[in-house]
């Protein structure tokens, strides 16, 4: 019995040497796998902080500081500043990343902000405030559990910014941004869930084998730290640099000479999601990713968002823009390879827009020209742009321009011209096509071309309608009182046609100077019906209810198939000047309009030929039937009392005896 107790205590004392000399062998590798963790911990929040500066010298190079009043902001008012910044309140885009900020001038004081009650009021300037107003950005983690949005939207930690607001060298004030940690911080912190339960693992495998627990683990752990990084620059989908990254990129190397940031965005990409479900749309987006990454000239090749990529590309042409635009013609191409997708094919159309290479640029600036450019290449049948600083909103001769702009009608500056539409036998007028002038006060008489670009990409244009309407309305009727009746053609924009409130302004118009509604036809672009078919269906029914003509402009050089032309209720298609001017030279052009013209026949359409210029194009469009022509050969655009007489000479004619 005594031999018995004494066996068990010697077991026992054996399983707690056993036990000890287990701890003692775990707690090392315990101890490296919790510095490890605490490394990436700080290492992520490092790199989160960083990126969270990124975004806000973004924001502010491309949102705020555009906007922002020219010169000293000690000198701005609060109203003009909260005005110019107020994209960042309820944009879609912004409110995905903002949750709170302020505009600061240099004294301290709060130029606008999320919170109305702190503009205008002054407060002690802070470290990161004073790191900011010297040109340095600075970033902090904070908690914002007092915020409503925070909670709303269930963020806690966020990245306080501080970020430097410039005009050219000189800091004019500072950018205060809280910026949501968890979507900055979103792969890293993935990693470091799966580096606690690596470090777990590791305690289970070293009871197994101790002696090759320590290098193992530390091993696996450096490859998780490595793979959360990747991640954390890298797209999952398509392995592609982030967006973050490759901004990031950008603001560190610049562009070359020959070379350009371009933006790549997928024309109709819901279309695709919604036809092959979501795996077929990310293998079209892997597709494109493939393509772009092989494409002669691409490097940095990024994917920023669902279907909006961007890359540099080496065009090789330092001097001018026909290698540019050569080379993004070629990445169209490249993209449009039709490959098969879930048993259907598909070639994608992308479009393409580019900021060349500038010295005097810095990455936001180059961003910014780069978005600019994709609009206009969304908005062009070409689908690829390089920038122009004339159609550039906020370049700042533009943003002047645009502020007059704004002015121009109530300062009187705003005309219409008038441009006769003949019938081509006779040539009298059978309709005037309104045409709206700005009579500038140093720059002389303005045409669309110079303003209407600046107009559409701020909703501006939405006004400018309107008031051509009402001049437009208001002429007819002092025509109808003069003893001239005649029709009158607007213009209307892509805007106005999506716009489901529109035909109420349209009516009001006509109301108010009891014009009768037959007698104004509006005008719109095969553009304005592909951006919304089912709104533009909708407007342009309403508008034919109430009696309106309605004229597709510059029909050729679209996008409407015969199906969307067959369903619209049109009255008439005007065939685009470029198809006129070629008719007697081109066979291809001429075959052209004679299609067009017998198109509009058979769907019982008037067709308008723009762009006569000599006597045989009107001579070769009577002989071919076309219903009305329009040019210079009949007349330029001319002022309301120059139009006016020129319907008294021709009703004059038609009352003298044959």
């Amino acid at each position: 019995m005594r031999g018995e107790r004494s066996r068990t205590r010697a077991r026992l004392g054996v399983l707690a040497w056993f036990l000890a000399f287990q701890a003692a062998a775990v707690l090392p590798v315990l101890l490296v796998g919790l510095s490890l963790q605490g490394q990436l911990r700080d290492q992520q929040v490092g790199e989160t902080l960083r990126d969270g500066e990124v975004v806000a010298a973004l924001l502010a190079d491309l949102t705020v500081a555009p906007g922002l009043p020219r010169g000293d902001l000690r000198q701005a008012s609060p109203a003009q500043v909260q005005a110019a910044v107020s994209r960042l309140v309820g944009s879609p885009a912004v409110d995905e990343q903002v949750l709170r900020f302020k505009v600061w001038d240099a004294d301290g004081r709060v130029l606008a902000s999320d919170d109305p009650s702190l503009v205008g009021q002054r407060f002690p300037v802070g470290e990161h405030l004073a790191l900011a107003l010297q040109g340095t950005a600075s970033s902090e983690l904070t908690t914002l559990e007092a915020s409503e949005n925070a909670r709303e939207r269930g963020f806690g930690r966020a990245v306080e910014v501080y970020a430097p607001l410039r005009e050219d060298a000189a800091v004019l004030g500072a950018f205060e941004v809280y910026l949501p940690y968890e979507p900055l911080a979103a792969a890293l912190l993935a990693q470091e869930e799966e580096l606690e339960g690596d470090v777990l693992l590791g305690l289970v495998v070293v009871v197994v084998a101790i002696g090759l627990l320590t290098a193992g683990v530390t091993t696996l752990l450096r490859r998780r730290t490595a793979r959360a990084l990747h991640l954390a620059q890298h797209d999952q989908l398509t392995g592609l640099l982030g967006r973050l990254p490759f901004e990031a990129l950008l603001h560190r190397d610049g562009l070359a000479p020959g070379a350009a940031l371009v933006l790549v965005d997928l024309d109709g990409f819901q279309r695709v999601n919604d036809t092959l479900g979501r795996a077929g749309g990310d293998a079209v987006l892997r597709q494109v990713a493939a393509a772009l990454s092989s494409a002669p000239g691409a490097r940095h090749v990024a994917r920023l968002s669902g279907d909006e990529f961007a890359l540099v590309l080496d065009h090789g042409d330092p001097d001018g823009d026909v290698g540019l635009m050569t080379a993004l013609h070629r990445l169209r191409d490249a993209v449009a390879v039709e490959t098969e997708v879930a048993g259907l094919s598909v070639s994608p159309v992308a479009s393409v827009g580019a900021a060349p290479a500038d010295p005097a640029a810095g990455a936001g600036e180059l961003l910014r020209r780069a978005a600019t450019a994709l609009r206009a290449a969304q908005a062009s049948p070409a689908g690829a742009a390089a920038y122009d600083p004339a159609l550039d909103p906020f370049d700042p001769d533009s943003l002047h321009l645009l502020a007059e702009l704004r002015h121009a009608a109530e300062r009187g500056q705003l005309v219409l011209h008038y441009q006769p539409q003949a019938r081509p036998g006779d040539r009298r007028t059978a309709a005037l096509e309104a045409l709206l002038r700005w009579q500038h006060p140093v720059r002389g008489l303005l045409a669309p071309g110079a303003f209407l670009p600046l107009a559409e990409t701020t909703g501006l244009v939405r006004d400018l309608t309107r008031w051509v309407l009402d001049a437009a309305c208001g002429q007819l009727a002092a025509w109808d009182r003069a003893g001239v009746p005649t029709a009158v053609s607007v213009n209307v924009s892509a805007l106005d046609v999506a716009d489901r409130r529109f035909p109420a302004v349209v009516r009001e118009a006509v109301a108010r100077h009891g014009v009768a509604p037959a007698r104004l036809c509006l005008e719109l672009t095969e553009t304005a019906i592909v951006a919304d078919p089912v709104a533009a269906l909708e407007v342009l029914s309403a508008l034919a209810a109430d009696g309106h003509e309605l004229s597709l402009d510059d029909f050729g050089t679209g996008y409407t198939s015969l199906g969307q032309l067959r369903d619209l209720p049109l009255t008439e298609i005007k065939l685009d000047r470029r198809f006129v001017a070629g008719m007697r030279d081109n066979p291809a052009d001429r075959a052209v309009v004679t299609t067009v013209l017998g198109l509009a026949g058979s769907l019982g359409l008037r067709l308008v030929a723009e762009g006569v210029e000599t006597a045989e194009q009107l001579a070769d469009l009577h002989a071919l039937g076309c219903d009305r022509v329009q040019g210079y050969h009949l007349s330029r655009p001319v002022p309301a009392e120059a139009a006016a007489a020129l319907l008294h000479d021709e009703a004059a004619r038609s009352t003298q005896p044959a």
